[in-house]
């Protein structure tokens, strides 16, 4: 009965692809096991939960579809109630993106940028200190500690500026 639903959906949805269909079902069943108290507590009808378990499908098959309306059939109520589902459910079946320093340099067009973003990045990375134990140490109260990093911030920038002009 499920699988009949969902072919339905993706119907209605444009979506003509028996792949994409499968994966979705496979969603559907992996999210009735793993998140059933999850999907509860967002409201979510079978048909939103469907329409978002073939919206994952089709982007891991890299088969575009209509926003408006995925949105329309989902039957939530605004969009960004859609958007909250949708990242739920994705990090709840494992399909969540990270992207790389150099996807997001792309994405914004600041390749220059992306060689100094990711040395910067990977050197905090290895950076690791306890706040509260650094706080204790210090003896001084974190409105104080949080001024001074902010100021060290604002310092460590113009400086970074300068060196690179």
């Amino acid at each position: 009965m499920e699988s009949k639903a969902l072919s339905d959906l993706a119907r209605k949805m444009g979506i003509d692809s028996p792949q994409v269909v499968k994966k979705a079902a496979e969603y559907s069943r992996l999210v009735s096991v793993q998140g059933s108290s999850l999907t509860r507590s967002l409201g979510l009808s079978g048909s939103a939960k469907s329409v978002i378990c073939l919206e994952l499908a089709t982007s891991s098959c890299n088969n575009p579809v209509d926003k408006k309306t995925i949105l329309r059939l989902s039957g939530m109520p605004t969009k960004k109630a859609y958007h909250h589902a949708y990242k739920t459910l994705e990090c709840l079946l494992g399909r969540e993106k990270s992207y790389t320093v150099h996807d997001l340099a792309v994405q914004f067009g600041v390749l220059e940028a992306a060689k100094l973003a990711e040395s910067v990045f990977q050197r905090m990375q290895k950076i690791r200190v306890d706040k509260t134990k650094l706080l204790d140490l210090l003896g001084v109260k974190k409105s104080q500690f949080d001024k001074l990093t902010q100021d060290m911030q604002k310092i460590s920038s113009e400086r970074l500026s300068e060196s690179h002009e």
